[in-house]
């Protein structure tokens, strides 16, 4: 059986590094701006999709890069995901938070092609199920 889970609106967002931060529903921004703000995008997946007693075997997270600016590449290297654990809320001191579960588990991005980005996420997911988390997020 396979599931399809989309992100969670509410929890979805950009935070940034001057203590900003806009819950921003399926449209997510990492990067800098052009004042050297630091911006990280947020994603968050409800598991209760999953149907209990299931087993996971794998995971995909897809998202669309849609609009690059500048040459985010060149000077800052790749999209890395990692997990994290932020909960029921999305708060502005979460760019600055250490998350300490798996980080940069995958490479999500490394050129400004626009289209469809996939990672394997089977890990994460794993370890979100079996810490009973009812979120899976990453960033």
């Amino acid at each position: 059986m396979t599931v399809t889970i989309l992100s969670t609106d509410a929890l979805d967002g950009i935070v940034g590094s001057g203590g900003d931060f806009s819950l921003t529903g399926d449209v997510v921004q990492a990067g800098d701006s052009t004042t050297n703000l630091g911006y990280r995008g947020f994603v968050s997946f409800e598991l209760s999709a999953i149907p209990p007693g299931a087993t996971v075997l794998t995971a995909t997270l897809r998202l669309v890069q849609k609009q690059v600016s500048g040459d985010p590449y060149g000077s800052m290297g790749a999209v890395l995901v990692d997990q994290t654990v932020y909960g029921n809320v999305l708060e502005s001191g979460a760019y600055g938070r250490s998350f300490p579960v798996n980080q940069a588990f995958a490479t999500l991005s490394t050129d400004a092609t626009l289209e469809a980005k996939t990672v394997d996420a089977t890990a994460p997911v794993q370890a979100d199920r079996a810490s009973l988390r009812t979120q899976s997020q990453s960033l």
